[in-house]
């Protein structure tokens, strides 16, 4: 792995870490019979310092419906979008 590739990991994964969850993190992921990915699924509880603070688990899925057909995607305003650290931290 390049140091580039690395770095981006490590911030990466500091990010997740800030999100309050805990060390453990399941992911499954549902594989079609031509070796499309299907489905995608990511759990973590809270971390013991976030527990009784009204955070919740994570758990999120991706579904994947349509592979490799074309999209069309429109970015919305500045104002309706936020930074990933910036939700989890009630800014």
């Amino acid at each position: 792995m390049d140091e580039a590739t690395r770095e981006r990991l490590i911030e990466s994964l500091d990010q997740f870490m800030g999100l309050g969850v805990s060390d453990t993190l399941t992911m499954d992921l549902w594989i079609d019979g031509d070796e499309h990915a299907k489905q995608f699924r990511m759990r973590a509880e809270p971390n013991a310092k976030q527990a009784g603070t009204g955070g919740g688990p994570l758990d999120l899925t991706i579904t994947f419906l349509d592979i490799n057909q074309p999209v069309s995607i429109k970015t919305p305003p500045a104002e309706d979008t936020t930074a990933l650290m910036d939700g989890a931290q009630g800014s």
